[in-house]
């Protein structure tokens, strides 16, 4: 399991350990029995506000999800995770060569949410 931790507004920080924390390695753990070991060695998962262009986004090493996903509890919080990990493997390890090709990361990384999503609530 890679480290990985959470970083919020103080007000959000006691909702997301609730809800995040236990979610994160169930979802990772899932990602890792479809397709190994992750490509990176940490994650990281920063809280953005509401106003943020999309519910979440992936970088290398960490994740910003939008705090409007906690109002969702565990299930739109660990499908939106499953979605993120995905596009480490689809996206960020294995890019695009330009935009035109960008549906094939979203259509993997969309595909994979559920895969992961339905494996980890078996963990």
């Amino acid at each position: 399991m890679i480290p990985h931790r959470i970083f919020a507004p103080p007000c959000l920080q006691k909702s997301c350990e609730e809800i995040l924390l236990p979610l994160i390695p169930q979802c990772l753990s899932a990602s890792y029995a479809l397709l190994g070991t992750h490509p990176f060695s940490r994650l990281d998962v920063l809280i953005v506000p509401s106003n943020f262009s999309s519910l979440g986004m992936a970088s290398p090493h960490i994740i910003f999800l939008s705090q409007s996903t906690l109002s969702g509890g565990s299930h739109l919080c660990g499908t939106r995770l499953c979605h993120e990990i995905a596009h480490s493997w689809f996206g960020l390890a294995i890019g695009a060569r330009d935009w035109t090709e960008e549906w094939l990361s979203e259509g993997f990384a969309t595909h994979l949410e559920d895969a992961f999503w339905s494996a980890a609530q078996q963990v």
